[in-house]
C-alpha cells in the first residue's frame, strides 16, 4: 500500500510540473509610464519546478537580477530591488502567462498603485 501510494505522489508531482506554464526564455514589451514615456522592457527568465530566476531590464538602465521568483500554473510572481544604499525600494510583480504572451501588473512595495505591462517571448 505504502509503495503504491509513493508512485501516485511522484506522478501527481510529475503531473503538477507539467501544468505550469512554460515561461524560460526572453519576454520583451514597452512599458508606457502614466506621464507618456515609453521604456523597451526585457525579462529574461528560467524555470525550475516552481522557482523562477531571471533579470530584468528596462529602458538604458542596467539588468537586475529577479527576487522570489514563483510560478503555479499560469501564474507568475517575482519583486525588484531598485535604488541603491538606504534607498532602495521593492517592486513587486504579478502576472498571467498566456502562450507567448505575459501580462504583468507591477506595485511599489506599501502603495496601491498599479501599472501593466504586456510582454511577448522573443
Amino acid at each position: 500500500m505504502t509503495k503504491k501510494f509513493l508512485i501516485l505522489l511522484l506522478f501527481s508531482g510529475f503531473s503538477l510540473a507539467a501544468l505550469a506554464a512554460d515561461v524560460t526564455g526572453t519576454w520583451t514589451g514597452i512599458f508606457h509610464t502614466r506621464e507618456g514615456g515609453a521604456f523597451e522592457t526585457n525579462l529574461v527568465l528560467k524555470a525550475d519546478g516552481s522557482n523562477l530566476t531571471g533579470t530584468f531590464q528596462q529602458g538604458t538602465s542596467d539588468e537586475i537580477q529577479i527576487e522570489n521568483g514563483k510560478i503555479n500554473g499560469d501564474q507568475i510572481s517575482f519583486t525588484l530591488t531598485r535604488g541603491t544604499g538606504d534607498k532602495t525600494r521593492k517592486v513587486n510583480y504579478t502576472g498571467k502567462v498566456e502562450g507567448n504572451n505575459m501580462k504583468l501588473t507591477m506595485q511599489m512595495a506599501g502603495t496601491t498603485r498599479t501599472q501593466e505591462i504586456t510582454l511577448t517571448r522573443k
